[in-house]
């Protein structure tokens, strides 16, 4: 782990980046919930998981978050190629106090990541 060692995470934009360390390759896995009036809505579109390429020993997680409120982020993972189900390696509470600086979107028009299909191979990134 890099970037928060805290498991629960304050934030005052609606963009967050998480930072993990790794050791060996593996696949990960995000999700991404948003809490609010007992009401859970799934947000994992709006969590992305790539290889750092200035640093083949990291991941780094991208979150937009919506609204103000708080959210739960968990990352699974496996060793890249074994069989199995992913294990949840980490999860963080995060509360957002407001929506601002949303990249250079507007948090209202995120329509969420694309979703990564099969073709994309290792390597992959979405550029930004």
């Amino acid at each position: 782990l890099v970037s928060h060692t805290d498991p629960v995470i304050d934030v005052s934009t609606g963009q967050i980046t998480l930072v993990f360390g790794t050791t060996a390759p593996l696949w990960f896995y995000p999700e991404l919930s948003h809490y609010e009036d007992d009401k859970t809505t799934d947000l994992t579109c709006n969590a992305i998981i790539q290889d750092d390429p200035q640093n083949s020993q990291q991941i780094v997680a991208t979150l937009v978050l919506l609204n103000a409120g708080y959210y739960k982020f968990s990352l699974f993972a496996k060793v890249a190629g074994a069989n199995g189900n992913h294990q949840r390696a980490i999860s963080y509470l995060i509360y957002c106090t407001e929506v601002t600086d949303v990249s250079t979107e507007d948090s209202a028009g995120h329509t969420g990541f694309p979703q990564i299909m099969g073709c994309w191979g290792t390597g992959c990134r979405i550029l930004g």
